[in-house]
């Protein structure tokens, strides 16, 4: 047995990757050859873009219950938040977050000014964190619907921006929306909001709603 060449053989995948293959070792008494192939995928790391609106619910119900001992709701919701935004924006600058919570006003209930913008679209981690750390856990009750109509709308039009995702953080179902009938719980203000999460299609990903307690 002899062997006649011993060349390395590369095959290119696209512009980034290789394989390469080599002869690293050879016993030609007992007619064995060891070969070794290498890849190597040099295609950069491709991080998340497009917007994030965070929806949180800062009714009062919030800071009122406690899921465990020491950690009321409000807690939970903050630190998982603030955690979200420092991890999706580390070391990257094409992804933008914002975040609204419901209103402190009993008067503005069942208006568009039942939920407050907390921050406008930003790669700011810092900024982003300081503003929901501020959030007042004040509000009467939970207008998921008016912050969702508020979220969306910060929106860019831009549609080279596609990935849009919305992300409410409550802790219960929503008892007021916009122009409901006055009664809290009731089928009109579930029939709204589920309009409203429902109309989301046409303008975001994906929307998570996240629940605690």
């Amino acid at each position: 047995m002899s062997v006649i060449k011993e060349p390395t053989a590369t095959i290119n995948y696209g512009d980034n990757s290789i394989v390469e293959r080599s002869v690293i070792s050879k016993d030609l008494d007992n007619k064995e050859i060891t070969l070794q192939l290498k890849v190597t995928n040099n295609e950069g790391s491709s991080k998340p873009t497009g917007e994030v609106m965070l929806v949180l619910d800062n009714s009062k119900s919030m800071i009122d219950n406690k899921v465990t001992a020491d950690k009321t709701r409000k807690e939970f919701v903050t630190e998982s938040a603030k955690t979200l935004i420092t991890n999706l924006l580390k070391d990257n600058t094409k992804l933008k977050i914002g975040s609204f919570s419901t209103a402190t006003e009993v008067s503005n209930e069942g208006t568009e000014k039942d939920a407050n913008l907390v921050s406008a679209l930003s790669n700011d981690a810092d900024t982003l964190n300081t503003a929901i750390s501020n959030i007042e856990y004040t509000g009467p009750r939970t207008d998921l619907q008016a912050g969702i109509n508020l979220a969306k709308s910060q929106f860019t039009s831009d549609t080279d921006k596609a990935h849009k995702y919305i992300i409410v953080l409550s802790d219960g179902v929503p008892n007021v929306a916009l122009n409901y009938n006055k009664q809290y719980y009731s089928d009109d203000v579930i029939t709204k909001t589920k309009t409203e999460l429902q109309s989301l299609s046409s303008v975001s990903d994906n929307i998570y709603i996240m629940l605690t307690g």
